[in-house]
């Protein structure tokens, strides 16, 4: 009784100490001990993988936090002190001039090669972070690093009921399969760079998570007109995505799914019956 009573809290103090471990790692930046941050990188990956190994519930949100930490460490190193890359630095330059201006404003400049009228003439990214910084008085920066979170979150909600909804609908596999998708999710180093940076890409990243998972809702009769609805919603806003990163986030649920298919015909779980009407 008393054993079976120690594994129940296993799973919820695991998370709890994966949560500190997170916080711990993202706020070391390079001017402190690098050795304390690797231990705790090791200490993270330790408690994933054994959580994974005893096929526990709480595998999903240990995931998730060590696909926040691999998407923060460029800002984790620099303290949260400005954002990665050229582009994010173009969008947050925007950003600042969409705030002090109050109205789009399209920018030329011959350096650039006409970027910043390009980034000026897709504002949403910017638009978003502006509400947020009106809304919680912040500054811009921070509301940058707040939005590159959602945008992360809202991902990584989309994935997981894409790997749910086909894992249970098509497959009728284990629970547990779904961490294999999710594992591929958070390490694709793809997604890692996009999504390591807050820039007008992050929409299109959403947009085409969005679209999968309306695909994925049409396999049920029950949801068929609301998912033919989303489905349009989401192709409209596939206009603010990237080829390259729409065909590795397909990719990305492509080889998810192959994987989940092989490990429930594997187990014998797969509803042949199902699986043949989605073929189809």
């Amino acid at each position: 009784m008393l054993e079976f009573e120690q594994k129940k809290y296993d799973g919820p103090l695991a998370i709890f100490s994966m949560l500190i471990l997170t916080v711990s790692w993202i706020s070391l930046d390079s001017n402190d001990s690098l050795i304390l941050k690797a231990a705790i990188s090791f200490m993270m990956i330790l408690t994933t993988v054994t959580l994974f190994r005893r096929d526990s519930e709480f595998t999903i949100p240990a995931l998730f936090l060590v696909g926040l930490s691999l998407r923060f460490h460029y800002l984790s190193f620099v303290g949260f002190s400005h954002v990665p890359y050229g582009d994010a630095q173009i969008d947050l330059f925007m950003t600042n001039v969409l705030l002090e201006n109050e109205q789009i404003t399209f920018i030329h400049h011959e350096l650039y090669d006409d970027r910043l009228l390009y980034y000026s003439s897709w504002p949403l990214s910017q638009i978003s972070v502006v509400i947020f910084t009106n809304l919680a008085g912040t500054e811009n920066l921070f509301s940058t690093h707040i939005m590159q979170f959602v945008f992360y979150f809202s991902c990584f909600l989309l994935a997981y009921q894409i790997a749910f909804q086909f894992n249970n609908t098509i497959l009728d596999g284990s629970r547990q399969n779904i961490r294999w998708a999710i594992l591929l999710f958070v390490a694709l180093p793809e997604l890692n760079y996009w999504q390591g940076e807050y820039v007008r890409l992050n929409l299109g990243v959403l947009a085409s998570f969005f679209t999968v998972y309306s695909l994925v809702l049409m396999t049920s009769p029950r949801f068929r007109l609301q998912s033919s609805i989303l489905l349009v919603l989401s192709c409209v806003m596939l206009g603010f995505s990237h080829n390259l990163t729409t065909a590795i986030s397909v990719l990305t649920f492509f080889v998810a799914v192959s994987i989940m298919f092989v490990i429930s015909y594997w187990d014998g779980s797969i509803r042949e019956k199902n699986t043949r009407s989605f073929l189809n």
